[in-house]
């Protein structure tokens, strides 16, 4: 008997187990997935990244091409972030969700931020969340994608006569 069996049968079983959750969770989500999205499920953790990481990116770049303005902003929504998320320096991409996005908003109420704040800060959200999209450092099913971009759109809303409020969708 080969002396590495035990241990290659282990290996060959936990890709296994990974491979059937991938699967279990593009069958729940309704993914129609293709090859190359498996792939990327399958060894994308490391490719994913941590949000920290690419927000200081995102900052460096800013400034690089003289978007001072958009660089403060995205530096106030980390520090808000980090005050909010003890983790965020840990934190993986997949981790953002609409949970996450809930208790965010839940949190800047809590500190007293009134609605304009919290939809600056959910704007740059949102445009990290879209860059890294674009980016391929976020991969999310089309169904928790839409929750997500769902909930950061209805931050946006415009005064109608000076009484009521309407939510305007993009």
């Amino acid at each position: 008997m080969n002396p590495n069996y035990i241990k290659d049968n282990n290996l060959l079983n936990h890709y296994e187990e990974r491979i059937s959750s991938i699967l279990r969770k593009f069958a729940e989500e309704r993914v129609d997935w293709t090859l190359n999205l498996f792939k990327e499920q399958f060894l994308g953790m490391s490719k994913q990244g941590k949000v920290y990481d690419f927000f200081l990116t995102q900052i460096e770049n800013l400034k690089a091409t003289n978007h001072h303005g958009n660089a403060k902003a995205y530096e106030r929504t980390l520090h808000v972030m980090g005050k909010y998320d003890d983790k965020i320096e840990e934190r993986l991409f997949p981790e953002i969700d609409i949970k996450y996005v809930n208790a965010f908003n839940v949190a800047l109420e809590k500190d007293g931020c009134c609605g304009n704040t919290r939809k600056y800060y959910m704007k740059t959200l949102r445009a990290v969340l879209n860059k890294a999209i674009k980016e391929k450092r976020l991969l999310l099913a089309p169904t928790r994608l839409g929750m997500v971009v769902l909930k950061l759109a209805s931050w946006r809303k415009k005064r109608v006569k000076g009484i009521c409020w309407q939510r305007i969708w993009t």
